[in-house]
């Protein structure tokens, strides 16, 4: 996975002619001015399709440790907002502060948002903590697990350090009673480079974090399944259906979100 893998899926994405495509975070490694400038090149070279966002901590001014969002407010634009389209409300939510969780002024707009009749899907980067403790559903395709080689590991250790803040705790707790009585379908996750899937409480929990970043190795407890990958969501009256479309090897369908 790298660069070709993220522009190979994306290109394959944008073909598909999806109504619009909702990237979970960490679309630079770095928030930087450079590496902010070289993606909005990619933007304009390569996007016909409306793309749209969830913060990630990558692109903040630091992934790790305190960091402003001042380039992304000024970039990308809102970071907690919503709209409604085909009957459906999708709303994405900033957990880009990771071990701080959310805050209740986050809370108090996300039950406001959650509070028109219909269904809902809600976008955010971190997971809830709360996951962990989640069986994932049994089966969901033939996939081996993916390993790094001893030159990529050595890269990539600094990320092993932070694995603590890999789910966020504050404010998780009101976050799962407002998905789970708001009307939400589904909770669409990125941040840890893997794919999960799993029901808990009449809500469909994904994280898909394949979207071409290195794909680290996991300690116990984390998703074991690490592919390249996107994930292609029908929101219709009738539910959701979601497909794993494998950068490598064939689609498969989750079972399906009523």
């Amino acid at each position: 996975p790298g660069k070709t893998a993220f522009v190979a899926q994306w290109r394959a994405l944008q073909a598909s002619n999806p109504d619009f495509v909702l990237q979970l975070g960490d679309f630079v490694s770095e928030g930087d001015a450079g590496q902010y400038r070289e993606h909005v090149a990619f933007v304009d070279a390569e996007v016909r399709t409306p793309m749209l966002r969830a913060l990630g901590n990558h692109d903040r001014s630091r992934p790790n440790g305190d960091a402003d969002k001042n380039l992304y407010d000024a970039v990308i634009g809102a970071r907690d907002y919503f709209f409604d389209h085909a009957g459906w409300r999708f709303v994405t939510v900033d957990s880009s502060d990771r071990g701080d969780g959310l805050t209740d002024a986050q809370l108090d707009w996300l039950e406001r948002a959650l509070s028109v009749p219909g269904p809902k899907i809600v976008f955010t980067h971190v997971p809830p903590g709360y996951i962990k403790s989640i069986a994932p559903l049994a089966e969901v395709g033939a996939l081996e697990e993916w390993s790094l080689d001893a030159q990529q590991e050595e890269e990539q250790k600094g990320y092993l350090r932070d694995f603590f803040t890999n789910y966020f705790e504050v404010g998780a707790k009101r976050f799962e009673d407002l998905v789970t009585r708001g009307g939400v379908k589904a909770v669409y996750m990125g941040h840890i480079h893997a794919f999960w899937a799993a029901d808990h409480r009449g809500v469909r929990y994904v994280i898909s974090g394949g979207g071409g970043s290195p794909l680290y190795p996991l300690p116990p407890g984390y998703p074991k399944k690490k592919f390249a990958h996107y994930l292609r969501v029908e929101a219709t009256p009738a539910g959701l259906r979601e497909t794993i479309v494998p950068l490598d090897g064939a689609p498969f369908v989750l079972p399906p979100v009523r």
